[in-house]
């Protein structure tokens, strides 16, 4: 019992730390301009293309800047409401850590395996200066959570669950260009890399 206060206390310090983060401001450069880019979409309604400036921006693909656009509209357009998608993707990720360890070895390494999940300094500045990050590795630890499920006890939940978490970690880094060059080449848009 002694254990399980000690780890809600470290968990909700840690939760505050996070939810600071989330009215920080936003740091220079990538968060910023994803932040902008998002924006962009909200305010054109176009959320099929995305630019930086004026040129197409082709080096990520459109999930992380779907969830700020869906968050802009619901919250409206602040820093708060760029931020919130990440942060609830990192919540996912330290859930999913917890029942993963909680699968494979006991309640008490599960506490210490997301006190330590939450607190490596890549996934605290994750939660801060906020990028494609902290999506992806929410979506990669539930995959993987969903996969040790179906494998201790095989059922199609888990596996479909983990397959849909699993197909949209990619979707966040690695840019699908074969999906978007139909409409690109219909719009006239022929630079296509």
């Amino acid at each position: 019992m002694e254990s399980k206060k000690i780890f809600l206390c470290l968990l909700f310090l840690l939760l505050g730390v996070y939810a600071i983060g989330l009215f920080s401001g936003l740091l220079e450069n990538d968060s910023a301009q994803f932040a902008v880019m998002s924006m962009r979409m909200v305010q054109e309604g176009d959320f099929l293309s995305l630019y930086k400036g004026t040129e197409p921006y082709l080096d990520k693909p459109h999930l992380h800047y779907w969830l700020a656009a869906a968050s802009y509209t619901v919250f409206g357009i602040y820093e708060f409401s760029y931020k919130l998608p990440g942060f609830l993707a990192l919540l996912l990720g330290a859930f999913s850590v917890f029942k993963m360890a909680q699968l494979l070895y006991s309640t008490p390494i599960a506490r210490a395996a997301t006190l330590i999940f939450l607190s490596a300094q890549t996934i605290v500045l994750s939660g801060i200066d906020l990028r494609t990050d902290a999506v992806l590795t929410g979506f990669v630890a539930l995959s993987l959570w969903q996969f040790l499920a179906f494998l201790k006890a095989p059922h199609w939940r888990p596996m479909v669950l983990g397959t849909l978490a699993a197909a949209l970690s990619p979707s966040i880094v690695h840019p699908p260009h074969d999906v978007d060059t139909p409409r690109r080449v219909m719009n006239g848009r022929t630079n296509i890399p």
